[in-house]
């Protein structure tokens, strides 16, 4: 990363790749809400990074450390969002609890 830095270049993360990350840390490294969240802040906070749709990123960590869903969860509605839905829609009893999400039955 440092030759990265010296050539005053970016690295771009897409928003899945984020998704990927705290999927894996949730399902293999058993990690805790409190530690994945902390993790993907340390991304967000490395300028030599561009991280895609960075607004609903840093919106979906908010969400995920308040709430009882995943992050993915919560970056999907902000896409949604984003494109104009006024819900989400979603098989997840307890997502569906949380603002603009409604549950499929």
């Amino acid at each position: 990363m440092a030759e990265v830095e010296d050539q005053n270049d970016r690295l771009h993360i897409s928003s899945i790749t984020l998704c990927e990350l705290a999927w894996v840390l949730r399902s293999r490294s058993q990690m805790s809400r409190e530690k994945i969240s902390s993790a993907l802040e340390t991304l967000l906070d490395i300028t030599i990074l561009e991280i895609q749709d960075r607004d609903l990123v840093e919106k979906a960590l908010q969400d995920f450390r308040a709430g009882a869903a995943g992050f993915p969860d919560y970056l999907i509605g902000w896409h949604n969002q984003k494109a104009g839905c006024t819900e989400t829609l979603t098989f997840d009893r307890t997502l569906a609890k949380y603002p603009g999400f409604s549950l499929l039955t």
